[in-house]
């Protein structure tokens, strides 16, 4: 579907009026919010989900501190051949979001990566499976996996 959406000034800002029937294949009426989305294939309308919303958010703070880690680990490696990447916490770290933090480190330089378990939460069986987590991230390339645990 294609058409025209008329842009009015409203005070200080620019409102978007929508054609009745994009409206209502958006299921918004008046005083509704919609989401925007721009992504690779262009913008998308969408009516407001608090939950979408939560998410994106989520996903924006992860990517920032993927970003932390690729610009920290860069750092260091550009001072010497020897660092070690310390995944605070990761005993209670989602294992997904531990896997692609690591997987970041070693891009960046990282020749170890600590893998704590910072106030003795994680059951030896619990990190059987995140060590093996994260050799499947080093696939075989030379990076050391470094633990500190508690009892």
């Amino acid at each position: 579907m294609a058409g025209k959406i008329k842009v009015r000034k409203i005070g200080n800002s620019l409102g978007l009026i929508l054609p009745k029937e994009v409206a209502d294949q958006l299921h918004v009426g008046e005083d509704d919010t919609v989401h925007y989305v721009v992504d690779t294939n262009g913008l998308h309308l969408t009516p407001f989900d608090p939950d979408f919303d939560a998410a994106m958010e989520a996903f924006g703070e992860t990517r920032r501190n993927l970003e932390e880690i690729r610009r920290g680990v860069s750092a260091c490696r550009s001072l010497t051949a020897n660092v070690e990447f310390s995944a605070e916490d990761s005993t209670r770290s989602d294992l997904a979001f531990l896997k692609e933090a690591c997987a970041v480190a070693i891009e960046a330089g990282a020749s170890v990566l600590n893998l704590p378990d910072t106030v003795g939460y994680t059951t030896p069986d619990e990190y059987k499976t995140i060590v093996a987590a994260i050799l499947e991230v080093i696939a075989g390339r030379d990076v050391i996996i470094s633990t500190h645990c508690h009892n």
